[in-house]
């Protein structure tokens, strides 16, 4: 999350947005964010956007964070067998 006091705008992860009715119980996820921002000129933009004076813009998704794949140049290493029978989450592995 960050205020871009320049452009006058609050950019967001565009998780908040897709899962927004999950935070219907605590008046939406901006009042939610406000009272757990611990930088005062990030919480006045907060509480500003949920007012409706300061827009929202949402982050692009990273769809990389979700795969399993090693990052690009990252080495693999085989995983230690420590024991014959039932040492990995396959059995017999």
């Amino acid at each position: 999350m960050a205020f871009d006091a320049e452009k006058g705008k609050l950019f967001l992860s565009p998780i908040l947005k897709w899962y927004g009715d999950d935070w219907s119980a605590a008046g939406g996820y901006l009042p939610w964010l406000a009272r757990r921002v611990q930088e005062p000129a990030l919480q006045a933009a907060i509480e500003a956007a949920a007012r409706g004076d300061v827009p929202v813009a949402y982050f692009a998704y990273d769809w990389s964070l979700n795969s399993q794949a090693p990052a690009v140049g990252a080495s693999v290493a085989a995983p230690a067998k420590s024991a014959e029978f039932g040492s990995g989450s396959i059995p017999n592995e």
